[in-house]
C-alpha cells in the first residue's frame, strides 16, 4: 500500500483555491487541528496562506507560512478527517536544522493533529557532521508560493481541446 503523503502529492489535484497572503494570528477554523484549537499565535513579521485542494478523494489543506527575517519557512500539508486536519507531511527549512527537509508520516492511512512532529520521520536524515548548509532560496511571497505549488505537484489539469 502506498503511503498516505506519497499518494496525497503525486495525485491529480482538483478545486484548488490559494487565499490571500496574511499576518499573525491562524484562526481556528483555518487550518483545524483537534477540538478546542484556538488557532496558531505568530508575531507580525510571519506571512501565511492556505491552498484548499482535493487529492485522492480527500479535502486537503495546505499551510504556508514564512519569516524571511528568521530563514523560516513551513508547507504543511493536511487532510480533513471528521472535520479535522490530519499533517501527513512538512517541508521546511529553519536554521536550527539547516538546509530543505521534510517530516512525513510512514503511515499509509493516519496522520498526526499536532506540531510536535510525532510519528513523523525526518527526511533526509540530519546529520551534523555531513550536512550542508543551503540557502533558504526564497525571498517573496509569490517565490514561496510557487515552491510549495512544484513541491507538492498542485496543478489543475487542463482539458485538451
Amino acid at each position: 500500500m502506498e503511503l498516505l503523503a506519497k499518494a496525497l502529492i503525486t495525485s491529480p489535484k482538483t478545486n484548488i483555491q490559494l487565499s490571500p497572503w496574511k499576518s499573525g494570528k491562524l484562526p481556528p477554523n483555518t487550518f483545524p487541528l483537534r477540538r478546542g484549537c484556538k488557532g496558531v499565535s505568530q508575531g507580525s513579521s510571519w506571512r501565511w496562506r492556505i491552498i484548499t485542494f482535493f487529492s485522492q478523494g480527500k479535502e486537503c489543506r495546505l499551510w504556508l507560512n514564512y519569516n524571511y527575517s528568521k530563514l523560516i519557512y513551513r508547507a504543511t500539508l493536511a487532510f480533513n478527517e471528521s472535520g479535522f486536519f490530519k499533517i501527513v507531511c512538512i517541508k521546511e527549512f529553519h536554521p536550527s536544522e539547516p538546509g530543505w527537509h521534510c517530516h512525513s508520516s510512514m503511515r499509509t492511512e493516519l496522520g498526526v493533529s499536532d506540531f510536535t512532529h510525532r510519528m513523523l520521520h525526518r527526511y533526509p536524515k540530519f546529520d551534523r557532521l555531513t550536512h550542508s548548509v543551503a540557502a533558504m532560496g526564497i525571498e517573496t511571497e509569490q517565490e514561496a508560493t510557487s515552491f510549495a505549488l512544484q513541491f507538492f505537484r498542485i496543478e489543475e489539469k487542463g482539458d485538451l481541446i
